[in-house]
């Protein structure tokens, strides 16, 4: 079941036991009481805690990427700098990388050569 039948399935669970505990419908719209109002947001809540739990993202186009090469958000988490200032040193020419349609790849070799530059003698 993908990210986004799960949100439907449980908002329509949510929206079949409103119906079966007493809200009515006027004129095709149905009335919310506070009651109904306070289990919406209940709902919305729950649902973004179980998808973050989950860590369902939208998917993604598939770019292909082998384990030689990391996304530009995966190298940042790898070496522990903001994706932006990575960004930045892509654009300053300091580190290679790889456009791949909308996808910028990181080779590993041109990370390490990276990291290397910044390398203090006697490893302090």
């Amino acid at each position: 079941m993908s990210p986004y039948e799960r949100t439907f399935f449980l908002k329509k669970a949510h929206a079949g036991a409103a119906f079966r505990h007493g809200a009515r419908h006027t004129g095709g719209m149905p009335s919310k009481t506070v009651a109904d109002l306070f289990m919406d947001d209940v709902v919305d809540q729950v649902t973004a805690r179980v998808l973050a739990r989950l860590d369902v993202r939208p998917p993604q186009a598939a770019a292909p990427a082998g384990p030689d090469t990391l996304r530009v958000e995966e190298a940042a988490e790898l070496i522990r700098l903001s994706p932006r200032e990575l960004r930045r040193r892509i654009a300053s020419g300091e580190l290679r990388s790889i456009k791949m349609g909308r996808v910028r790849l990181i080779p590993r070799a041109a990370l390490s050569e990276f990291l290397e530059r910044y390398e203090r003698p006697g490893g302090d």
